[in-house]
């Protein structure tokens, strides 16, 4: 309890899980599933089970690589996902975050031509994934089509990418093979909605589903952490320089 309630370093949080070592982890999956079994000589052990209402609007006392440290009914309670749990990371976002090498998407109106024709009104940072263009609602992507008319009706699309350059309100979109200069305007909903749990961190709120053997420790089945703050670039730390050294 004492290593997991050392303050953690910031980069974890940006890391994720990676700071934890997979042999790590998987040692303490197997052993809080081994609790769910009987133990030679002793008494089937009965699972037990933090329900919805239960686990609902929790604050997080603390976090540590892939774990977290919860108050439920006064008492500290370590938590972990088990594999497969329904993870998700909500919020908002600073403007900060608009930056080169963030993952964005958005809905955009195009043109035939595939040139945006009015400005965007809300995007969101899923942390990750597919790069493309997708017919709104019809689930259709389009990655790395190219830009003919009549190849891709004029209408609402979603573009999802990685941001290549950012001047002013023009965020430009690197989508597929495809490029987008995209209007941002000040003020516009900057939404966070990812399944990246190292995005959480001391403060913030949790709604918890799992089911225990042992008081204090959870294997969750289900996570929502709702961020009590917009969401900040990471840091750049720069190298310390090195001092030479005294002949």
């Amino acid at each position: 309890m004492e290593a997991f309630l050392r303050l953690h370093r910031p980069s974890v949080r940006w890391a994720c899980m990676a700071g934890m070592r997979r042999a790590d982890k998987l040692l303490w999956i197997l052993t809080l599933v081994a609790c769910l079994w009987i133990v030679p000589g002793m008494a089937l052990a009965q699972v037990q089970t933090i329900s919805a209402e239960q686990g609902k609007g929790l604050l997080i006392v603390d976090v540590g690589p892939g774990m977290f440290l919860l108050k439920i009914g006064g008492d500290l309670w370590q938590v972990m996902p088990a594999p497969n749990a329904k993870v998700e990371v909500v919020g908002t976002a600073s403007r900060a975050m608009l930056q080169p090498g963030q993952f964005i998407s958005c809905f955009v109106a195009l043109d035939e031509f595939g040139k945006a024709t009015e400005s965007v009104t809300r995007v969101t940072f899923p942390g990750s994934g597919t790069t493309g263009v997708t017919a709104g609602g019809l689930g259709l992507g389009e990655e790395g089509a190219k830009r003919v008319s009549g190849k891709r009706p004029a209408g609402s699309y979603m573009v999802l990418g990685k941001i290549k350059a950012v001047k002013d309100n023009t965020v430009t979109v690197q989508a597929g093979k495809e490029k987008f200069d995209l209007t941002v305007p000040a003020g516009i909903e900057l939404i966070v909605n990812t399944p990246n749990i190292g995005l959480a961190s001391k403060g913030d709120t949790i709604d918890v589903e799992g089911q225990y053997q042992q008081p204090g420790q959870l294997l969750a089945s289900s996570i929502t952490v709702t961020l009590a703050n917009p969401l900040e670039p990471p840091s750049k730390q720069k190298p310390s320089k090195k001092q030479p050294v005294a002949p």
